[in-house]
């Protein structure tokens, strides 16, 4: 119950500072976001040059698809990708895709490396790391030089295979 209440607490004082409460002439009271926080977007995209492009912008782009990316992305970015002529959208939960990745390892002291990127590390075998991962920390391991396999193109697909099975 400490823990928990504890938990609530801590939470409230990560979440609250990222809202503002402001009051509008002639209107109730609303919350407004802080726009130096960035959050997550999802951004219609024409091909994977697109997808270049924005990554190279500096754009934190999580997740790429076919026609869309998702990303981190402050109030500030918001304007510009819009004025680019680029649709923009809040991301749903399910956008998120994470993709089950092999990291080939010469040594098991490569898992610290890897783990140090953002990837959630599942299992570390002789020769290698099987984990899940967002693209962004894709591309990381591999301009680091890592060999990356890409598994299932989503986890999701993959915990569905497991409880099946059960």
């Amino acid at each position: 119950m400490r823990k928990t209440m504890l938990l609530f607490l801590l939470t409230g004082l990560f979440i609250l500072p990222s809202c503002q409460r402001t009051e509008k002439p002639g209107s109730a009271q609303q919350v407004q976001r802080d726009p130096s926080i960035p959050q997550i977007q999802r951004i219609a995209i024409r091909g994977s040059e697109q997808a270049d492009s924005l990554i190279d912008a500096g754009v934190d782009v999580l997740v790429v698809e076919a026609d869309h990316v998702i990303a981190r992305i402050s109030t500030d970015a918001l304007t510009g990708i819009s004025q680019a002529g680029l649709q923009v959208s809040p991301a749903s939960e399910d956008d998120l895709i994470r993709r089950l990745i092999s990291v080939a390892i010469t040594d098991r002291g490569q898992a610290t490396t890897i783990a140090s990127t953002g990837v959630d590390i599942w299992e570390v075998k002789e020769d290698a790391v099987l984990a899940q991962a967002f693209d962004k920390y894709i591309r990381e391991l591999r301009n680091q030089g890592f060999e990356v396999t890409v598994v299932e193109k989503n986890i999701l697909d993959t915990v569905e295979k497991q409880a099946a099975k059960k």
